[in-house]
């Protein structure tokens, strides 16, 4: 595990890096049950145990990009799943700004939490809330999963997943979609 800085950013400030973790969620939820400060990112370059919604499994194969923020907002967000449907947005906003520089992509918003290409997913959003008695939560994890480079994925989900590689043929770097993605937080969440 490292640790990344960047200064004067709301999401993303501090980054813990790990080659592989069980689940990014639960190192954040870990961490923020011990007090740490919102917008800390746990990033992973594999997940053995990466989970969606509903407890289903995310493939977290290398060349994905999979991380975890930590987010104490000082109002009450009453419904977790307008907060993931924002957050998918501001994430289609993102990868698309990225991608724009290279060719024309449309991503789709599929549920609250499905990022879609081509029918076919790109990216999952996960948000999940502890509290310890009061009305409003003490803390959210918002969990991101976006198929970045994969050149192939497990059988059983070829005809359901898909990466911004497979989909344009061109690789595209984890770090700026990351540091897109905490920029575009920072400013678009509230506190």
């Amino acid at each position: 595990m490292k640790r990344l800085y960047n200064k004067g950013i709301r999401f993303g400030h501090t980054i813990y890096v790990y080659r592989e973790i069980d689940s990014t969620q639960n190192k954040a939820q870990e961490l923020a049950r011990e007090g740490a400060t919102e917008g800390i990112i746990i990033f992973a370059t594999t997940q053995k145990k990466g989970r969606g919604r509903e407890s289903k499994v995310w493939v977290s194969d290398k060349g994905g990009l999979y991380f975890s923020i930590i987010y104490c907002p000082n109002i009450s967000l009453t419904d977790a799943s307008a907060l993931t449907k924002t957050i998918g947005l501001i994430i289609k906003r993102a990868i698309e700004n990225i991608v724009s520089k290279f060719m024309t992509i449309e991503l789709k918003v599929k549920g609250v939490n499905d990022l879609m290409l081509n029918n076919r997913k790109v990216a999952g959003i996960l948000v999940e809330t502890t509290t310890t008695g009061s009305e409003r939560p003490d803390f959210y994890i918002i969990g991101i999963g976006i198929n970045i480079n994969q050149k192939h994925f497990p059988r059983h989900y070829e005809s359901i997943a898909t990466s911004l590689q497979l989909e344009t043929g061109r690789k595209f770097s984890r770090y700026k979609i990351l540091k897109a993605i905490c920029e575009t937080l920072s400013i678009s969440l509230p506190e």
